[in-house]
């Protein structure tokens, strides 16, 4: 199968000494080593998990449960910033959370109303050490859906869960067997807040619940009939108390014991709240809120409660600080949110963030306590965020977290250190040996510090690749492209050190001047001018290959090249003599490919079009045969016989032309197609009729026929130039790289290259790459500096004069000066005083005026726009 180390380029490394190549092939996998996930989705609901105690001290864990509009819910780690675990837990969103131990929780969620306004909820309790998701239902069916879920409690002890619906009775379940115990049936039916009563547990009632209800202004000796749904015990018997708040404000008790829910209403406490919102507990402390923004005060053993008149805000939730003693408390309100000490009734600290409309990016969601002095926010841009008491600065983790060990990132630094470093690994032209010894940087200069500090933490393996580098300048640059995650660099100089390495040993190799020299032995019989036994299929094709390679073999006139008058040798000596029989020349071109294989890294198939073109026909044709293979329909077959066809396998498609279906509409025409294709190959006549039905073909809007019938008639070529004119550059792009010749390929790869850096197409580094692999060298120096790359483009110059592919002369060494020029202007916004004399002093006159310029400023740097905006972009 196709793995995705199949679709990543094989990496090259420096082999060992008794090697025979210059690099070595190391297929890629990946290994997970860590991840790094954050809040995905839409927060929606925050639980922190119970606070610190000592008896938790020795594995307790700052975790904080997020649910989403998904319904997914994640565990995040305050203290690492990390994401611990991730459940998929509910197909909703997840309306809030609550904790019934440090190892699991319980949440809830439920769906949009429907047009009836019932709803689907579900209730979910999640166990952290296995995983285990357990769904909360009753007996009956449907019981959980019509009304939604508007909160659950769990008790302080975590013995029961109180669930709360809209227009419903309470329901009450126990929390350790998740087994449902009863519901309340009572008057009035609804509540509008409920909170647990911090009470201590009992195994039996005792006398205190009554001092504790009477000293509330509630007695004890009146039931309320209960309708039970369910015959299940609970089996446990502690007993604790659950205060409601009705719609008129009346605020009531619940005793909770085992399967004895106990009611007591006469004479409720009266909160004086309209529409009671929440509600919470702190020792004998009551705090409750409603829509209007009224706080209400109520001390168990108190005088009577106080209320607190704040802003016209609608109060959405109350929490009171963890730790004894602590009377911190946030109120969160629909548009701020206030942190206030409960006792003295001080206003800590305020939070405020409007309506949706002015900044909908400050909305906070939900909130909880992180600590005893630090709230923790939940706000819709997916940040949480933990502030202090007084809400004026956010509290991270990540200044008191180190990596395991340096770890080289370059954009970690300042913007000079990272391109100053760039340019040091990339080339050294300054230097008379390349370096990268960070101790000859200064520690002084906060840039060359940023640079000392990236050379020190460099992959050992990294290292040793840029001192070594035996492919020279494009290796290197190879590399530094690698390390800063530069893809479009990396594909440039992937394909450069490729096509740059094998045009360097065609140079290189002494048999292609000997050939371009060589006096043919019998000119009337060679391959180049075939005798009546030639064959009339090879040697063209023969013909071809030796062109490709070497050059052209004959002038403009047809006749053969003489011997260069450079070349001819000493007087005594005669220009050498090459045996041109058709074995030798093919045993040389397979010789010389090999060598470039062997010397210098290969393209992988993952390039396609940039490929190889040996590689890539062969590619194509392996593509087709397993298409071929795997086809059932007709269109199927039709595709296979059209891409045979222009592949030039026209035995194959013949057959495949020929199984059409006699009961089929394209039966006539198929069959007529197999028989001209078979005669076209057997005769090779009347071309020039062929020809003239193609160009009509293509007229009439059959542009594919056309080119079918072209390309039977070996004119390849023009078929491309047909596609390119109608605008189909892909498709001619493939049919040139499947089946010309390299030099006829080179002509249509060209005009693709022209089109795509054309200013309506605007794909100049596609461009780039294609003129790589056509050597057109020159033209792609030309290319980096009119797009301002002179970075690039000065690298890729040293990296064209190092292996002899550009020659300094009247049309390149303008060029070069300008390319030198503008690079010494690049270096001297990054301070490489080094670098800039010596590039001024390959620049030319203009070199030396600018080396003038920077003598005269002492040396001072002066960054370009473009350093300024990189910088400011990056802080």
């Amino acid at each position: 199968g196709i793995t995705l180390a199949d679709s990543i380029a094989p990496h090259w490394f420096t082999p060992p000494e008794d090697s025979p190549s210059t690099y070595g092939l190391l297929s890629l996998k990946l290994i997970l080593g860590g991840l790094w996930s954050g809040i995905t989705g839409t927060p929606t609901a925050v639980r922190m998990c119970p606070p610190l105690t000592t008896k938790n001290w020795s594995f307790y864990a700052p975790l904080l449960a997020v649910g989403t509009a998904g319904g997914t819910i994640l565990i995040v780690n305050l203290a690492t910033r990390a994401l611990f675990r991730e459940y998929s837990t509910h197909t909703c969103t997840v309306q809030g959370i609550e904790w019934t131990s440090h190892t699991s929780f319980v949440s809830y969620a439920h769906t949009p109303p429907n047009p009836s306004g019932h709803v689907r909820n579900e209730i979910a309790t999640t166990d952290l050490q296995t995983g285990r998701v357990t769904f909360l239902k009753r007996a009956e069916p449907d019981s959980n859906d019509h009304t939604p879920i508007e909160t659950i409690k769990i008790s302080n002890h975590k013995n029961y869960l109180v669930v709360k619906y809209k227009d419903r009775p309470l329901e009450f379940w126990d929390a350790r067997t998740l087994t449902f115990i009863r519901d309340v049936v009572s008057n009035p039916p609804t509540f509008s807040c409920i909170e647990w009563y911090p009470t201590h547990a009992k195994t039996k009632p005792q006398k205190s619940d009554s001092n504790l209800a009477t000293g509330m202004g509630m007695t004890v000796d009146f039931d309320v009939a209960m309708g039970t749904t369910d015959s299940n015990k609970s089996q446990s018997q502690e007993r604790e108390l659950l205060t409601v708040i009705d719609d008129g404000g009346a605020m009531w008790h619940i005793s909770m014991e085992g399967s004895r829910v106990r009611v007591t209403n006469p004479n409720p406490v009266q909160t004086w709240l309209n529409n009671p919102a929440c509600a919470t507990w702190k020792g004998d402390l009551m705090v409750a809120g409603d829509t209007e923004g009224r706080l209400v005060f109520y001390e168990t053993k108190g005088p009577q409660a106080r209320t607190v008149e704040t802003a016209r805000a609608i109060i959405k939730k109350l929490r009171f600080a963890p730790g004894k003693g602590n009377t911190k408390m946030f109120v969160l309100y629909n548009v701020r949110i206030d942190v206030r000490d409960a006792v003295g009734d001080t206003l800590l600290g305020q939070l405020k963030w409007g309506s949706v409309k002015e900044n909908s990016s400050q909305l906070v969601v939900d909130a909880d306590w992180a600590t005893s002095d630090k709230p923790v926010l939940l706000t819709n841009d997916g940040c949480i965020r933990v502030y202090d008491t007084k809400l004026q600065s956010c509290h991270s983790a990540i200044v008191l977290q180190e990596f395991g060990e340096p770890v080289f990132c370059p954009p970690a630094v300042l913007p000079q250190s990272s391109l100053r470093l760039k340019s040091m690994l990339q080339h050294q032209p300054w230097n008379l040996d390349y370096s990268l010894d960070p101790h000859e940087l200064d520690d002084v200069d906060v840039i060359e510090k940023g640079v000392k500090h990236q050379l020190q933490v460099l992959p050992e393996d990294y290292w040793q690749s840029l001192m070594d580098a035996p492919l020279g300048t494009p290796q290197r640059c190879l590399i530094a492209a690698n390390l800063f995650g530069d893809e479009g660099e990396v594909e440039f100089w992937s394909v450069a050190l490729y096509y740059m390495l094998r045009e360097k040993h065609r140079l290189e190799d002494p048999r292609y001047s000997l050939f371009k020299n060589a006096v043919p032995r019998n000119p009337s019989s060679d391959i180049i001018r075939p005798d009546s036994g030639a064959s009339i299929t090879i040697i063209p094709s023969l013909r071809k290959s030796v062109e490709d390679f070497l050059g052209p073999l004959s002038d403009s006139d047809g006749e053969p090249l003489s011997p260069s008058p450079s070349a001819s040798g000493p007087p005594d000596t005669s220009p050498p003599s090459l045996d041109l029989s058709g074995t030798d020349v093919v045993a040389m071109l397979q010789e010389a490919k090999l060598k470039t294989v062997l010397e210098s890294p290969p393209l992988d198939l993952n390039w396609d079009l940039l490929c190889d073109s040996e590689l890539y026909q062969r590619l194509q044709l392996e593509r087709a045969l397993l298409h071929d293979s795997k086809r059932h329909t007709y269109d199927q077959t039709r595709k296979c016989a059209e891409t045979l066809l222009l592949l030039g396998q026209t035995d194959r498609a013949v057959q495949l032309l020929l199984e059409t279906d006699s009961s089929s509409s394209n039966y006539y025409a198929d069959a007529l197609k197999a028989c001209l294709t078979a005669t076209i190959r057997s005769s090779g006549a009347s071309q020039s009729t062929i020809k003239l039905v193609a160009t009509n073909l293509i007229a009439n809007a059959r542009l594919m026929e056309g080119v079918q019938l072209l390309c039977l008639i070996d004119k390849g070529l023009d078929a491309c130039r047909y596609l390119q004119t109608y605008g189909e550059w892909h498709i001619s792009a493939w049919l040139s790289k499947a089946t010309l010749s390299e030099r006829d390929c080179s002509e249509a790869f060209s005009r693709w290259a022209d089109h795509l850096a054309s200013a309506g197409v605007n794909q100049k580094h596609k461009a780039l790459l294609i003129l790589l692999t056509l050597g057109q060298f020159q033209k792609v120096l030309e290319s980096l500096y009119s797009m301002r790359h002179f970075d690039q483009a000065a690298v890729f110059a040293e990296a064209c004069l190092e292996y002899g592919l550009i020659k300094p002369n009247k049309e390149t060494t303008p060029l070069i000066e300008a390319v030198f020029l503008e690079y010494a202007r690049y270096l001297w916004s990054l301070g490489l005083s080094r670098g800039v004399r010596h590039y001024c002093g390959r620049a030319g006159e203009n070199g030396k005026q600018l080396l003038e310029q920077y003598i005269t400023s002492g040396y001072k740097k002066q960054p370009d726009p473009l350093t300024f905006s990189l910088r400011e972009v990056t802080s």
